[in-house]
Order: structure tokens, then sequence, then C-alpha cells
């Protein structure tokens, strides 16, 4: 496939990804969320994690071995082959990825703020919550052959503990919740 027909499949697609994601649940840490869907022979994984599960904290890197280990984290996000595994007799290639990491303040209930006395910056820095976004989207030669897809994730992020997931796929629930010790969605 042509990578411009590949991209703007892909795009297509992460329309209703993005749609699923809109309905996430609030910052959560150990719980991640999933969403899958399978059009014809392309594959798209969105994956939404709290950066405290994946970097080890959510505040912007303060110093050199903080933006370190953020870069390795985030490094780690672009080996899909590490974190998710498809049965091989479908043939499945990544054919593009993206990985961020955003940084946000929690807003504060305005009746709380009126009590407050900490100085602004002190009290941002203090409610920082970030989360690891990771795009990824495969070609997969024989799609029929496409019937389960197991996390490994799990090893990687030990503090993840759930992920509920969220599925674009014929003959499987619309939601479930995979862990590890239940770390494979079959359809």
């Amino acid at each position: 496939m042509h990578p411009t027909t590949l991209s703007l499949a892909a795009c297509t697609l992460l329309i209703p990804l993005s749609a699923l994601a809109e309905e996430h649940a609030a910052h959560e840490h150990g719980h991640g969320e999933l969403n899958l869907a399978i059009d014809g022979q392309q594959l798209l994984i969105e994956l939404h994690a709290p950066a405290a599960d994946v970097i080890g904290f959510e505040h912007p890197p303060r110093n050199a071995k903080e933006q370190q280990q953020q870069a390795q984290a985030l490094e780690s996000l672009q080996h899909a082959d590490r974190l998710f595994v498809l049965p091989a007799a479908a043939g499945c290639q990544l054919q593009q990825q993206q990985v961020q990491a955003s940084h946000e303040a929690e807003p504060e209930p305005a009746s709380a703020a009126a009590q407050t006395r900490q100085p602004a910056a002190e009290h941002d820095a203090a409610h920082q919550h970030s989360d690891i976004q990771a795009e990824y989207a495969f070609h997969c030669q024989h799609p029929t052959e496409l019937n389960r897809l197991t996390l490994t994730l799990f090893a990687h992020y030990p503090t993840l503990e759930k992920v509920s997931l969220q599925a674009i796929v014929p003959g499987t629930p619309d939601r479930s919740e995979l862990s590890a010790s239940q770390p494979t969605l079959q359809w």
C-alpha cells in the first residue's frame, strides 16, 4: 500500500479511536486505556496511560536525569513488538507510530481555590498530571487470521495493573479489561 494511502486510512480510523478516547475515565494511576480497531487490512491501536506508570513521574522533567528517564520511556514505546503480540499468521507489519507525553495541571474546584494560600507556581507543580499516548498503525496481510491480541506491556510497566479496552472489532465485546493475569483478548 502506498504510504499516502496508508496515512489517509490511518487518519480515517483514528477519528473513531479518538472519539472513543474522549470517553476515557479520569486519570487513575495503575490504569491504562487501549482502543483497538480493525478495518480491512488495517489494525490501529491507541494506548493511553498515566506517565507515572510509564516514565515513573508525572511532572515535566526537571533535570538531565529525568529528561533521560522520559526519553528512555518514550523510546521503549517505539517497540510495538515488545508491547503487543499478534498472531504471526496474520502477517501484521507496523506502518506508522506516534508516541507523546502530555503534561497538564489538574483543574482545581473553585471552592478549594478560594481556600488555598499556596503561590500559584508552587500549587501548579504539586498538581501535575501527565499521560502518555501512543498510536500504532499496522497493515495485516491476512486479517482473517487476526483473532487475538496479547498485551506484554505489563512486564515492562509493573505499576500498570489494568488496561480498559475499547474495541471496534467484529465479534468482540465493545469493552473489556486486561491485566497481567489476563493479558489476552480473543475474538
